[in-house]
């Protein structure tokens, strides 16, 4: 399901990016693949600043990162619950 949701995000953005593209003069062609390579471009660089995340960013919240350290024989057992 969330693959859909992404791709339905990437499609309607690069329909914004391309119609963007064909409003500043760029070949109708030509700004489908440029409207591609500038949103590949605008997520590289969210990804490469730490402002894009994957998957699911609640577990940067969770307790589990809150907490005080957790002794060797904690960590097994709660790492092994926790997926």
């Amino acid at each position: 399901m969330s693959v859909w949701l992404g791709f339905a995000i990437y499609a309607i953005g690069l329909l914004g990016y391309n119609g963007t593209l064909r409003r500043l003069g760029v070949s109708p062609y030509l700004a489908w693949i440029t409207a591609m390579l500038v949103q590949i471009l605008i997520l590289y660089g969210f990804a490469m600043t730490g402002w894009l995340t994957l998957g699911n960013s609640s577990r940067h919240l969770s307790r589990r990162w809150t907490r005080r350290p957790l002794a060797s024989h904690e960590f097994l057992s709660e790492s092994s619950a926790a997926f």
